[in-house]
């Protein structure tokens, strides 16, 4: 007994200096669900987010045999579906909705992200890894942060009817170019005049110019022989 105390307490020392050297980002991660109560429905990938979840100090529950929660529990926080649903079987609204990549999303940024990019039936935001990223070999992860919280922006705007303005702008753009077009353009019917062409000088092939020549000292040979005579 005496030895398995010793162990026991030579294992808790071995993990209390372990936490003591771990940095702090990594501690924040594993407390990164920490306030979320997670509830997984039949066609997720439940080993997976069951591993990522508890590692990151969530609670999950699924639906099937063995879960820890009820989906009808009241203090699950968010639901995740992979599968179309429409809005008003959302419910109960005291949860969120998210799709599966959600919980990765929020891993690799270090941070919980907004849900509404995530809903059921919506196209999720790209999947950035934290790890490769084309030809930089390394993405930082400010950079995934910052470029999931702009996508989690824009699928708010674009949900609420916000991306109407880019497209007015662009409109009005291209409606601008086409009347300049419809401007330069001659009416239909109509005949252009054609440009003024500048005067060319008429060339003239050698081979004339030489029987010019020809014809020239011929006759002033002549002219000659007559003065002489």
């Amino acid at each position: 007994e005496e030895a398995e105390e010793a162990a026991a307490a030579g294992g808790d020392g071995e993990q209390e200096d372990l936490d003591a050297e771990m940095a702090p980002e990594i501690k924040a991660l594993r407390q990164l669900f920490g306030s979320c109560v997670l509830y997984c429905g039949r066609e997720c990938p439940l080993r997976s987010l069951e591993f990522v979840v508890l590692a990151c100090g969530g609670t999950l529950g699924w639906d099937g045999e063995a879960s820890r929660l009820e989906g009808s529990d009241g203090s699950i926080t968010h639901q995740i579906v992979d599968r179309p649903m429409a809005e008003e079987d959302m419910l109960p609204k005291t949860r969120e909705f998210v799709q599966p990549q959600w919980v990765y999303d929020c891993i690799n940024a270090r941070a919980l992200l907004p849900t509404a990019p995530y809903r059921p039936g919506r196209l999720c935001p790209p999947h950035l890894s934290p790890f490769l990223d084309g030809d930089e070999g390394y993405t930082p992860l400010e950079r995934v942060r910052a470029a999931l919280t702009a996508s989690g922006g824009a699928g708010e705007a674009a949900g609420e009817g916000g991306g109407g303005e880019d497209c007015s702008e662009g409109g009005g753009e291209e409606s601008d170019e086409e009347s300049e077009e419809m401007d330069a353009a001659p009416p239909a019917g109509s005949k252009r005049s054609a440009p003024a062409l500048a005067p060319q000088s008429k060339k003239v092939p050698r081979h004339a110019e030489d029987e010019d020549d020809e014809e020239s000292d011929e006759e002033s040979g002549e002219e000659e022989g007559e003065e002489e005579s």
